[in-house]
């Protein structure tokens, strides 16, 4: 069961691709505390939840999450308050790594992750509070420096961006 007693306004799930393993994050609605819970589905209960990060505009998401190709690891990130990074934690199958920040131009927004094919990378493609537009890699052990490639998105709100690995 959830720890949070607010309501949940935004939830994201990812499924391991070697296992019935899921990994359920949610922001629930009291933004300036800490508002984003992560659960593992063992395939028969929910467990091991972590609780970390905040959120200051309620009208964005905050969260993304995937499982790495091989399923070692579901890596979620979620936003780090009015700070300019996202906080980020794996999921090994059996233990939460401690909440890191990692360094981003604004406030993280939302964004999503997106797992490479043939690898434990990831890329996960963002927009921050002011609108710019960028993207960061995880090797399958830390994430790389961001990027940003565009500093006038259209809006920060909802869920304005994808980011995929070419194919092939």
């Amino acid at each position: 069961a959830l720890s949070v007693s607010a309501n949940c306004e935004w939830v994201k799930l990812a499924a391991d691709p070697t296992s019935d393993e899921i990994v359920l994050v949610v922001r629930d609605a009291t933004t300036g505390a800490t508002d984003f819970e992560a659960l593992v589905w063992s395939g028969s209960a929910w467990g091991n939840s972590l609780t970390f990060g905040s959120q200051v505009t309620i009208s964005n998401e905050g969260i993304a999450v995937s499982y790495e190709e091989s399923g070692d690891e579901a890596v979620v990130v979620v936003s780090d308050d009015a700070n300019n990074s996202f906080l980020w934690a794996a999921w090994d199958g059996g233990s939460w790594t401690t909440p890191a920040a990692v360094a981003l131009g604004n406030d993280f927004a939302g964004g999503r992750i997106t797992a490479d094919l043939g690898s434990d990378e990831l890329a996960l493609c963002y927009i921050d509070i002011d609108a710019a537009i960028g993207y960061l890699e995880w090797s399958g052990s830390a994430w790389g420096a961001a990027s940003e490639f565009e500093q006038l998105g259209n809006s920060a709100n909802g869920r304005p961006m994808t980011c995929e690995y070419e194919i092939g």
